[in-house]
């Protein structure tokens, strides 16, 4: 199959993927189904910035966004449930019982504002939009010769490799270091690898090895998050 082909199913297989784990987080917002929200989430704007780029589209940045807000919405819950999750953990004590109290009315706000935001009508628009992408991007793909895929493959990549470089170099700089750097770092690797995942049919199997290896990265105190 071509490359070309492939990234077609490519980008149908992103969409497919963010939908059913969508589906699942509105009828059980979970802390996993919320987890492979956000990351089907990141790599179908990850997806989408390959088709804009490929295609010189400025309205894919828009479909970009709404993706970007699903995003965003779900920050909240997932902040709750990674302290429900530490906390758990610690000694149980009447101080620490009344913080998970807490914590658990936080989640159930944040779980009802969550299945209110991913409501059936914010997909259907995301639905018709991606149908007209794809059915635009699979006429593009007929048109489409090697150098310029390889062209527009090289542009993203140096982005996000740029972007991640930065990242690092501000970090590396910092004495002490600090969550705040390490956090735009962390994004900035989410990112690159993502668009990694993204660009495999064209990189072959180095993505998926490039991909695992980005996977883990060390925090502040050396461990691997």
């Amino acid at each position: 199959m071509k490359c070309t082909d492939e990234l077609v199913s490519s980008f149908n297989r992103s969409w497919k993927r963010f939908s059913g784990t969508l589906k699942k987080a509105r009828t059980d917002a979970s802390e996993k189904s919320v987890h492979d929200l956000r990351v089907n989430t990141r790599r179908i704007i990850a997806t989408l910035e390959l088709a804009r780029v490929l295609s010189n589209r400025g309205d894919i940045a828009k479909v970009q966004r709404r993706f970007k807000k699903v995003l965003k919405s779900m920050g909240p819950l997932r902040d709750v449930q990674v302290q429900l999750d530490t906390v758990s953990r610690l000694r149980r004590g009447a101080v620490i019982g009344k913080f998970i109290r807490r914590l658990k009315r936080r989640e159930g706000e944040e779980i009802h504002r969550i299945q209110n935001a991913l409501k059936r009508g914010r997909k259907r628009r995301l639905a018709a939009e991606m149908k007209q992408l794809g059915t635009e991007f699979g006429r593009l793909h007929e048109s489409l010769d090697g150098e310029r895929i390889h062209r527009s493959v090289n542009r993203v990549l140096s982005g996000r490799q740029n972007e991640f470089s930065k990242a690092k170099r501000r970090f590396d700089r910092l004495r002490p270091r600090n969550e705040e750097t390490l956090h735009v770092m962390r994004i900035a690797l989410k990112k690159l690898r993502y668009v990694v995942e993204a660009l495999e049919p064209v990189l072959g199997p180095s993505a998926k090895a490039q991909a695992r290896q980005n996977a883990c990265f060390p925090t502040i105190d050396g461990r691997v998050s």
